[in-house]
């Protein structure tokens, strides 16, 4: 939230490369690589987090948007809907991850 990403960056890498299993290292170095528009990195880092763990279902969204952004329908598609099966909260979050659902549908076929 202070935006001080090269030095959360150093001390997630650190952390990375010291636990390469920490789920949640690798969920905040991904939100990272988002804000930098590194989209590659980001999913990937999503990806790895997601081996991990089950207890961020965030992951699914983040991963559903990026594909989306990058016009990949099908995998957008599969993450946003485990992300609707998994995340209990309705807010803004899960109501988008249902209205792409429906939009995607067709084209993710």
């Amino acid at each position: 939230e202070s935006e001080k990403y090269d030095a959360s960056l150093s001390l997630l890498n650190e952390i990375i490369v010291k636990t390469p299993q920490n789920a949640f290292a690798l969920y905040y170095r991904g939100m990272i690589y988002d804000e930098r528009k590194n989209i590659t990195m980001a999913i990937s880092d999503y990806l790895n987090a997601l081996k991990y763990t089950k207890e961020i279902p965030i992951l699914n969204y983040l991963l559903a948007v990026n594909y989306d952004s990058e016009g990949k329908a099908k995998d957008a598609f599969i993450y946003y809907k485990n992300f609707t099966e998994l995340y209990n909260n309705e807010d803004e979050y899960l109501i988008y991850a249902k209205s792409r659902l429906e939009e995607l549908k067709k084209d993710a076929g």
